[in-house]
């Protein structure tokens, strides 16, 4: 009896000490400095985050053209692209052919004037339009039909938002600017269900002197192969976001010099003035953290391995560009040797990261010759882009690249 209980007392004392600093470890923020990246630098090659490319050309016509987006969604049935400029959504099959414009332009129930997001709810049956002009959230059926509408300029006082991302099956968020003066009643990230009812709030904000920080960059919502992150610049934390709406924070990312910090905000009032160091978005993929942002007016691509805490600036081998056209940022694309990779944009529903290609910019600014000589991967699709380009009815097309991970 006695050796009974002595086994179970010393079993309990090797689980409390197992767990202890494991519980710790697991509540550790990680601080990481993202201009140590800076000084050391590495080429990266996008076969190395990649292993299947899938190319959806889409269908060019008066009604379906658009000039450029980065507003693109693509869903197991179709693709559906924003167009601000039109006033409208572009709606493709998975293939890529035309199927219909939704929204119109005007100033009555249902109609637009700057679409700048919108989304396609996860069973593909809705959108929902937000006008920045507005201020308000629109909802169509994916057939063009106008369902309903809300004012939302109480929710977003900033006026802009900068996304929309659907959490789990039935609620979406809007990720929101800081407003430009002191408010009560602000969230960063106001939860909707499908019918336009707001739900709820994730990261409400006390109305203190640190909500106020309307200047680039601004917060950003981020669908990862693993998880959901929320990345905040004034505080510069880096949350997981459940698809319950529960919030854990588990990075500090930021500059230790030159960035956006709370100072450089009220001491330059001017929302267009940047700071030297800023971040646009943070993607978690094959163990790094890929970062994206601008260093002294340029861009730049840094890669955190989580695992080693090592951090580098990634630099590229030529990429053909006969004109600079290109950023400074993103991977050497080893897989068919168009331009620069980069992992922005993934959708869980599909499992792949999207990218969106204006052909155009090809025609004009690349050197196919010199895309042809590279050594990639996937040599026909290499051969099927440069054909593409080079098509006089093609060259107006934009084409939607598919990449699934390794």
């Amino acid at each position: 009896m006695k050796t009974n209980q002595a086994l179970t007392m010393v079993l309990s004392l090797l689980v409390m000490a197992c767990s202890g600093p494991k519980q710790e470890q697991s509540n550790e923020i990680i601080k990481i400095d993202v201009l140590k990246a800076f000084d050391n630098q590495k080429n990266v090659k996008l076969s190395e985050f990649i292993r299947e490319i899938e190319f959806i050309p889409l269908e060019s016509t008066k009604d379906s053209w658009f000039r450029y987006s980065e507003n693109y969604i693509v869903g197991k049935k179709y693709v559906m692209v924003g167009d601000a400029e039109r006033a409208h959504v572009v709606l493709f099959d998975r293939q890529g052919k035309f199927i219909r414009t939704i929204g119109t332009k005007g100033e009555g129930p249902g109609e637009l004037i700057e679409p700048r997001i919108s989304i396609m709810d996860p069973d593909e049956e809705f959108i929902f339009v937000y006008d920045v002009v507005q201020g308000k959230l629109v909802e169509f059926s994916i057939e063009g039909q106008f369902i309903k509408e809300i004012g939302i300029k109480k929710i977003t006082p900033a006026r802009y938002i900068s996304g929309i991302q659907f959490i789990n099956e039935n609620e979406f968020v809007l990720v929101n600017y800081r407003p430009w003066a002191p408010m009560d009643g602000f969230a960063s990230l106001p939860v909707f269900d499908r019918n336009l009812n707001h739900v709820k709030d994730i990261l409400p904000r006390a109305n203190d002197e640190n909500l106020v920080i309307n200047v680039a960059p601004h917060a950003v919502l981020t669908i990862n192969p693993g998880r959901m992150s929320f990345w905040e610049p004034s505080l510069d934390t880096l949350y997981t976001i459940t698809p319950e709406g529960s919030v854990k924070p588990t990075h500090v990312i930021g500059f230790s010099k030159g960035g956006p910090d709370h100072d450089f905000v009220t001491t330059n009032v001017n929302p267009n003035l940047y700071a030297e160091n800023s971040i646009v978005s943070i993607m978690d993929a094959g163990h790094y953290f890929h970062i994206l942002g601008r260093k002294s007016n340029g861009w730049f691509t840094a890669l955190y391995n989580q695992k080693t805490k090592e951090i580098f600036e990634v630099v590229q081998k030529s990429i053909c560009d006969t004109s600079m056209y290109a950023g400074r940022y993103g991977f050497e694309n080893d897989l068919f040797g168009a331009g620069r990779g980069w992992l922005r944009n993934y959708s869980n529903k599909i499992d792949r990261f999207i990218s969106l290609i204006d052909l155009e910019t090809f025609s004009d600014y690349y050197d196919l010759a010199c895309i042809r000589e590279k050594e990639v991967k996937f040599p026909e699709l290499r051969d099927r882009f440069i054909e593409l380009v080079k098509n006089p009815e093609a060259r107006y097309q934009k084409l939607i690249v598919l990449m699934r991970a390794k």
